[in-house]
């Protein structure tokens, strides 16, 4: 997620953003075509007045982020996701939040255990 704000060339409201592309991954997004799309879009708009670039939050929730993403990209699996959330999990920072949902699909799936899990949450909060 912190990838993906620094990549975006504007700046909004953070939590609405990090909702608007938790809910894109809860829905199947891949955070590579997440981040390709806020890089791709980025060049597009350089040179561009701030007032004619999307809010990051606008971008992400109203499905604008789709027309950027690069052709050669593919749809990650759902087993994809979840080794990208384990990822954050075992290396969290302090910008990072999952769904209780994506948690307990990282703990069953072996990928993280319970310990990993309390550090994580202590960090995100």
């Amino acid at each position: 997620f912190v990838k993906v704000c620094r990549a975006y060339p504007k700046e909004g409201s953070w939590r609405k953003t990090e909702d608007a592309v938790s809910a894109l991954l809860a829905d199947g997004a891949s955070p590579d075509d997440i981040l390709a799309a806020a890089r791709a879009y980025a060049e597009h708009v350089k040179g561009w007045d701030a007032p004619r670039i999307f809010l990051p939050q606008n971008f992400f929730a109203k499905g604008e982020w789709e027309d950027f993403i690069p052709a050669s990209s593919s749809k990650a699996t759902k087993a994809d996701l979840i080794g990208e959330w384990a990822k954050e999990i075992a290396n969290p920072t302090r910008f990072g939040r999952l769904s209780d949902d994506a948690i307990t699909d990282c703990f069953k799936a072996g990928l993280v255990t319970a310990a990993q899990i309390r550090a994580a949450k202590a960090v995100w909060v």
